[in-house]
């Protein structure tokens, strides 16, 4: 397996630990994960924009330039609320989004789906640290739901937590720290692209 070169590849780590829904509780840890996480990519080598409770626009901007830069690796990680509208589709919260007002509020995935597939990266690989809703945790265990079959992006091989946000995250981190600075970025490379053929993957508490 050829492992990414750093120089050449790109991350984007986006979260959202406001929320001025009543529905949506605030998740104060996805701050301090994503900047962990972009810590040890940096240290690897790896260039990364950081998005911490950013607006769907920029989000939707940093991802699709990263997305157009990356040559070896492109790696989309996204940590706070999954949220579907009427429609099972998935969503990705931001500060403002309203769960009555979902599709004009949040990120929608099709557009990250869209995003992930049309780049010209070698290898993509997209994370979602989701605390999700229930509806969303029900849909995820159907592999016949609309949210499963947004899921399985062909080539992408797609990791997703539904538990508690910023559990994945920590634990991420923590492998890569493991692996020493020299090792990390051949660690997210090897862990998230080493497991066989692309599939969505699914780790609860």
């Amino acid at each position: 397996m050829r492992l990414p070169d750093g120089v050449r590849s790109r991350a984007v780590l986006m979260g959202t630990s406001l929320a001025a829904d009543p529905g949506l509780p605030e998740l104060p840890a996805v701050r301090s994960g994503l900047a962990e996480l972009a810590e040890v990519l940096v240290d690897g080598g790896m260039r990364c924009s950081v998005l911490a409770d950013r607006t769907v626009r920029v989000f939707g901007d940093e991802l699709e330039l990263a997305a157009s830069q990356a040559e070896e690796l492109l790696f989309a990680y996204y940590s706070g609320h999954g949220v579907l509208d009427g429609r099972g589709r998935l969503f990705l919260a931001a500060p403002d989004t309203r769960l009555d007002r979902v599709r004009w509020t949040a990120l929608p995935f099709r557009d990250v789906r869209d995003v992930l597939l049309d780049a010209p990266a070698r290898q993509r690989v997209l994370v979602l640290d989701c605390a999700f809703t229930a509806e969303a945790l029900a849909a995820l265990g159907d592999p016949r739901s609309v949210l499963s079959e947004q899921l399985d992006i062909p080539g992408v091989p797609t990791l997703v937590a539904a538990c508690a946000s910023g559990l994945l995250t920590r634990r991420l981190v923590d492998v890569l720290r493991a692996d020493g600075t020299a090792d990390r970025l051949s660690a997210v490379y090897r862990g998230l692209l080493g497991a066989g053929r692309p599939k969505p993957w699914t780790l609860r508490n």
